[in-house]
């Protein structure tokens, strides 16, 4: 059995690095979405179904395909989940450079966000750098989520809308490739499996044990300096009694080759 103690501050959120075999799954919208200005987008929302069977998600990525406008900072973009709870993935962002034809992807575990500075395409964090105000109905009204972690550990199914505004006025833009959501998912650990094994560790909140039902996100780590991650995140919701933990963790025949 493999034990390990951790200990952090409150505000921390804890990664153990350890993580799960798991099946991506892309589902796309690839109609053009008109971005006019001071208005909503011409579609308003772009939806994606999203049908099983499927696991629960493990990690989650957004990508808008074909992006241009004349003044990105006009922009705010809010996926809304199946259900309900809504995230701002781009709130504002860049400066008064043009953007055009770019990829935008946004993932929770990317390695920045966008800031005021001009846009280049890649993968970000979800982005919020100004507010200026709610979505007209039928979006949700704000204030927005933000991060998309909250979605971990949650099912995919169902329909997601992608809400697009130009918030001043003066710019035009497009998404003219549409959009596309991207998910690990994982099911769950059988125990007869045979690469199934124990983990058990202790959480403290400083120096005080941490009791009842938390989130820990499992990560497989490939060396343990400089290493890179293997597959994606497995999210798993455990019962601490006195800080301590026991789970079953499964990452397949050939993670450890």
């Amino acid at each position: 059995m493999k034990r390990s103690l951790f200990s952090l501050p409150a505000s921390a959120v804890l990664t153990l690095f350890l993580a799960a075999a798991a099946n991506g799954q892309t589902f796309s919208n690839s109609t053009p979405i008109g971005i006019t200005d001071f208005s909503p987008a011409t579609l308003y929302p772009s939806s994606i179904d999203v049908s099983g069977p499927i696991g629960n998600i493990a990690e989650i990525l957004v990508t808008l395909t074909g992006f241009s406008h004349t003044y990105p900072q006009d922009c705010l973009f809010v996926l809304v989940a199946p259900d309900g709870r809504a995230y701002s993935l781009f709130s504002h962002c860049g400066s008064g450079d043009d953007v055009n034809n770019i990829i935008l992807t946004f993932s929770p575990d990317a390695a920045s966000a966008l800031s005021n500075a001009a846009i280049t395409g890649g993968t970000y964090l979800p982005s919020f750098c100004a507010n200026y105000g709610s979505l007209a109905a039928p979006a949700p009204p704000g204030p927005y989520l933000t991060g998309m972690t909250g979605l971990f550990g949650t099912s995919p199914i169902g329909t997601w809308s992608l809400y697009i505004a130009d918030q001043a006025y003066g710019d035009i833009g497009q998404i003219a490739g549409g959009w596309s959501i991207s998910f690990d998912t994982l099911g769950p650990v059988s125990p007869s499996s045979a690469s199934a094994f124990t983990y058990q560790g202790k959480l403290k909140n400083a120096s005080v044990p941490v009791q009842g039902n938390v989130q820990v996100r499992y990560r497989l780590i490939d060396a343990a300096v400089g290493g890179s991650q293997v597959g994606p995140a497995r999210i798993l919701t455990e019962t601490l009694v006195d800080g301590v933990f026991t789970t079953l963790l499964d990452f397949g025949s050939t993670a450890f080759a």
